[in-house]
């Protein structure tokens, strides 16, 4: 194998970038509806990254074999020569085919050299006797594999980086041209005969890494379900932060009073800036929670609970959790902390949330005291859930 000159690295990442469209493209129309879209997208960037080249110089071995020159010889071997040959076992991890591809930056010359598992091996022939001088090319050949890995592993930090935003763009041009052509079909306003196709399981793909589980989708046909507006619900959670923020600057207002009065609160300052066809806008139900419903089931869930450590915060996580029924819900809690530090808390609250089993990954901060990230419904993994915790200072003395 010619070390790191076989093949253009950016030609082997535009086939996998290639696979990967096909992948999803390939997909039954309605498994990609019905599937839990973070989940598939996480699957997907998982598969496809690739593990970069890791050398353990520190822990090479040498193997000595004498061997008998044939004829035609090598350069400075004698017909006959006995010479000993030392090879040089260097382990690593990674992607093997990377040995094999020829980064941005790269050496005219080449090495050859030969794989055995996760070892790369390489030979060097002692004429002279002189180990000074088979070190002095094993150093040679550890600086060029050092070298040439690490212009890999630099390229390779722009496809990893990427894969999630090709998976995600292909996704959801997928899934836009599947619904426009059921709008479409929809319109002919004829019965449409459908192939009851879809798979209910599945079989991952046999790869060279840590298998990640593709997510299942519900069988059978796509139906289609409401969710709020994404630029609503950053509407909301402006106006929820700006009264928050208002809290912070006059807590005296609000000494005292419990989470349910800060709803009702909180209810009022809501209502006139947001009206729903339902007429069931901003509804309370229970003692703490304000709800978004669209025929009978809750879209929007907003939890006002004042923080009492990490176990009552997961409690409060599934109860909004266990308030929503549709895929792509959307949910809020309004976190009020009574301690005197609120940095100890903002640190926590981003560690609960990925400790929660329902945890679906896409962790942000938005701004100070404001996380958002994706969950799925406890009993319902491909139902997803935005969720955005805000939480807000309100020292009890």
């Amino acid at each position: 194998m010619k070390l790191f000159s076989e093949e253009n690295l950016f030609a082997y990442f535009d086939r996998l970038r290639q696979t990967v469209e096909r992948e999803i493209l390939n997909e039954k129309p309605d498994w990609l509806l019905n599937v839990n879209e973070t989940q598939y997208l996480a699957h997907l960037a998982a598969k496809y990254a690739i593990a970069p080249l890791s050398f353990d110089f520190d822990g090479k071995t040498v193997t000595p074999e004498e061997r008998v020159y044939p004829p035609d010889g090598v350069y400075l071997a004698k017909v006959g020569q006995r010479v000993q040959v030392i090879t040089f076992h260097i382990p690593f991890t990674g992607e093997p085919t990377l040995l094999r591809m020829r980064p941005s930056r790269f050496r005219i010359w080449n090495y050859d050299a030969v794989t055995t598992g996760h070892e790369v091996c390489f030979e060097i022939n002692d004429f002279n006797h002189d180990a000074k001088d088979v070190a002095r090319q094993a150093e040679a050949w550890i600086k060029f594999i050092r070298d040439m890995s690490e212009n890999v592993s630099a390229d390779l930090v722009v496809f990893n980086n990427g894969i999630g935003n090709l998976c995600t763009a292909t996704f959801q041009r997928r899934k836009k041209e599947i619904l426009q052509q059921r709008a479409l079909v929809e319109a002919l306003g004829v019965p449409v005969k459908r192939a009851d196709e879809v798979p209910s399981t599945f079989k991952v793909p046999v790869v060279r890494k840590p298998i990640v589980m593709k997510p299942v989708a519900p069988s059978g046909s796509y139906k289609p379900e409401p969710a709020l507006d994404a630029g609503l619900y950053r509407d909301i959670l402006e106006v929820v932060n700006d009264f928050g923020r208002n809290m912070e600057r006059h807590p005296s207002t609000y000494y005292g009073k419990d989470e349910e009065a800060i709803r009702d609160l909180l209810i009022m300052l809501l209502s006139p800036h947001f009206q729903s066809v339902t007429g069931e806008t901003f509804n309370k139900s229970g003692k703490t929670d304000i709800l978004i419903r669209h025929e009978g089931q809750n879209v929007f869930v907003a939890e006002c609970k004042f923080w009492r450590g990490e176990k009552e915060f997961g409690a409060a996580v599934d109860q909004c959790l266990s308030y929503l029924t549709w895929r792509d819900s959307k949910a809020a809690i309004i976190n009020f902390v009574p301690n005197k530090s609120l940095q100890p808390v903002l640190n926590q609250v981003p560690v609960s949330l990925r400790n929660h089993n329902c945890f679906d990954g896409g962790l942000e901060n938005k701004r100070e005291g404001w996380v958002e990230c994706k969950m799925h419904l406890p009993k319902d993994s491909t139902r997803g859930v935005h969720l955005a915790v805000l939480s807000f200072h309100l020292p009890s003395d």
